[in-house]
């Protein structure tokens, strides 16, 4: 059942490997927010369409110059299939927690990417510092 789950998620939140061109919709991390293991996404959609955004997520590190994918340290998982809408500050906030899917990310760049309904990708960029 689970593995079923995992195959229907990915091909409904399939991605097309471009970025959203428009300053319409922006992804960003609250500050204060960002751990190792998780942070507060605010994502501003100002486009006037009616978008949503779902918990499905996946985090790539640069590695010369270059944003690599990241697996996931555990085989069998799945996402929440949630719609938020944006709020009446054209945002929506959500706590993301990756630990349970990456677990602790070591010091590097990376950048945490959402699909969206479209098949466009949205996506924030930071850097995680050895405390």
């Amino acid at each position: 059942m689970k593995k079923y789950i995992v195959l229907l998620l990915i091909s409904i939140f399939a991605v097309t490997g471009c970025s959203k061109s428009s300053d319409d919709i922006t992804m960003t991390i609250k500050e204060g927010t960002l751990t190792s293991t998780g942070a507060t996404l605010i994502i501003k959609d100002t486009s006037g369409d009616k978008n949503t955004f779902g918990d499905w997520y996946r985090i790539d590190k640069k590695e010369k110059n270059k944003w690599m994918e990241q697996q996931p340290i555990i085989e069998n998982y799945g996402f929440n299939l949630m719609g938020y809408l944006i709020d009446e500050n054209n945002e929506v906030v959500l706590n993301t927690d990756w630990e349970w899917l990456y677990g602790r990310l070591p010091t590097g760049e990376y950048r945490i990417v959402k699909a969206m309904t479209d098949g466009s990708e949205i996506y924030a960029e930071f850097t995680i510092i050895e405390e």
